[in-house]
């Protein structure tokens, strides 16, 4: 699996962004996609600690 550069993750995370504003959610169903972010975030942090 190729590496991913900064730049390009910083690419797919604000085209993802705008996705989500194109939307036009509503503050509970974005809430639903930051949770999920932010728990894919600790579990990563947690893997890495060991």
């Amino acid at each position: 699996m190729p590496k991913l550069s900064l730049a390009k993750l910083e690419r797919h995370l604000y085209a993802a962004a705008d996705r989500l504003r194109q939307e036009g959610l509503d503050a509970a169903t974005y809430k639903d996609y930051i949770f999920g972010l932010l728990f894919l975030k600790r579990c990563s942090a947690a893997l890495m600690s060991f």
